[in-house]
């Protein structure tokens, strides 16, 4: 039976046990350190933004299909390039082993995660960057 993920502050400590055990679990964990490591030069707020948009496909407050646009609003000096490898790894790492669960429980299918920069961000990235 499909039910809607919770999408407040807490969605993610009652989301089902299984699958906060794998969004918690050290291969996971590891799997976000070398996204980090290979997107490089993160400030520490920056460092949020992976784990952060996990958690909201997980739980349903973003839809997949967004990942793309919101990779690039958390991060706008990201190459379309890595925002490509990084859906695809975060699809193949982290959401694959719970894919099954994600879609039974909430309707959550992680093939939808995005993986091309969406036509209205798809300019080059130094005019993607918000000045500081």
């Amino acid at each position: 039976m499909e039910t809607k993920p919770p999408q407040n502050q807490k969605a993610f400590d009652v989301i089902d046990p299984g699958i906060k055990a794998w969004l918690q679990s050290e291969a996971v964990f590891q799997a976000i350190l070398e996204l980090n490591e290979k997107c490089s030069s993160f400030t520490s707020a920056e460092l949020r933004v992976i784990p952060q948009l996990i958690i909201d496909i997980a739980t349903g407050v973003i839809k997949p299909e967004a990942f793309a646009a919101e990779l690039i609003r958390g991060l706008p000096f990201i190459t379309d390039k890595k925002v490509e490898a990084v859906a695809e790894e975060i699809k193949r790492r982290v959401f694959k082993p719970v894919a099954p669960a994600l879609k039974r429980l909430y309707g959550i299918d992680i093939d939808k995660i995005s993986t091309q920069v969406p036509e209205q961000t798809a300019a080059p990235v130094a005019a993607r960057v918000t000045p500081v």
